[in-house]
């Protein structure tokens, strides 16, 4: 398993590069740290169920998740309405992984992509850090409210803080404000489901995937130029 990790991640790694050319990506810290968790306990216990993974609930926790997407485009749409243009600004926000993917690619090739990073990397990986390891110790330790609260709030932070170091105080509120919500849907869905990383990983990754893009674009929170902009601007 260990192999294939890191022949995956340097080959995922190479692929970004040669899509972005000379721009710098970052990557989530999430990652590396579930790659080493589930290389923890696949070893050492033989099972990746300390970190949230059962199949024995795994419809009932897939809708779950499904159904956490609604509650969190409300309250992204009405923190969007407070600090206009924040999702614009997120979606657009340059060096990150599904910048890249989206702007790397042709459509409807940038989509899928973007769709199966959300889905495979980026979703999984932060929900086994901010909801697997941090809101199932906090449980155990301060209660599952406390719990819930306390990692939506680092869970915020962890999206506050990069912001407030790129752009203004007040779009990094906004941040703050799109990650503590988000936290605290998901944080609830992966207690309601007994611990189960399933419902917040799908949740999550549907609110990271071009669905909900799509979504905010019907709304008229994000410009329908900006999906144009996508295809024109891919590498050929």
């Amino acid at each position: 398993m260990s192999v294939l990790l890191i022949v995956a991640g340097v080959s995922f790694s190479l692929i970004l590069k040669r899509l972005a050319g000379d721009a710098e990506i970052t990557f989530p810290i999430a990652l590396p740290v579930t790659a080493g968790a589930i290389l923890y306990y696949g070893i050492r216990e033989g099972s990746l169920r300390p970190l949230g993974f059962s199949a024995d609930h795994l419809l009932r926790d897939a809708c779950v998740g499904a159904l956490t997407f609604a509650p969190m485009i409300v309250a992204f749409l009405l923190i969007d309405a407070a600090f206009s243009g924040l999702l614009a600004r997120a979606v657009e926000r340059p060096g990150s992984v599904s910048g890249t993917l989206l702007r790397g690619l042709r459509a409807p090739w940038n989509w899928v992509a973007q769709a199966a990073y959300s889905f495979t990397l980026l979703a999984p990986a932060e929900e086994v850090v901010f909801r697997g390891l941090l809101q199932r110790w906090l449980q155990g330790a301060v209660g599952p409210l406390e719990a819930i609260l306390i990692q939506s709030a680092v869970f915020g932070l962890a999206h506050g803080v990069p912001a407030a170091l790129s752009w203004d105080r007040a779009t990094s509120l906004g941040y703050f404000l799109l990650g503590f919500s988000g936290g605290a849907i998901l944080g609830s869905a992966f207690y309601l489901t007994g611990n189960s990383i399933v419902a917040p990983w799908i949740g999550h990754a549907l609110a990271d995937s071009p669905i909900a893009i799509l979504v905010l674009v019907a709304t008229g929170r994000l410009s329908r130029d900006m999906l144009h902009t996508m295809a024109a601007d891919a590498r050929s």
